[in-house]
């Protein structure tokens, strides 16, 4: 099972290949407000995700919990990641 800190480095990375700018990314940036994603870099994003898991991930549950489309940040992202795979144990 990977660590949190894990999870947020592969996240990072999988960040990183989506936004066409080098950006020194941070756990509260929003995806939307910080980092400037639409729908089609959240599908990216999703397949980025897909390469460093090596697994299928969906995302549309964590973006559905989301109360407002700005509080999907790489935090909120992590979190749901770790609760996704802890469920795989």
């Amino acid at each position: 099972m990977l660590k949190r800190k894990e999870v947020l480095i592969k996240v990072y990375s999988a960040v990183r290949q989506v936004i066409p700018r080098k950006k020194e990314l941070e756990e509260s940036h929003s995806f939307v407000n910080d980092l400037s994603f639409d729908s089609l870099r959240m599908a990216t994003l999703s397949v980025a995700l897909e390469g460093e898991f090596d697994r299928a991930l969906l995302l549309n549950d964590w973006i559905a919990g989301a109360d407002n489309p700005t509080d999907l940040s790489i935090r909120s992202l992590t979190d749901y990641l770790v609760r996704i795979l802890e469920g795989d144990r």
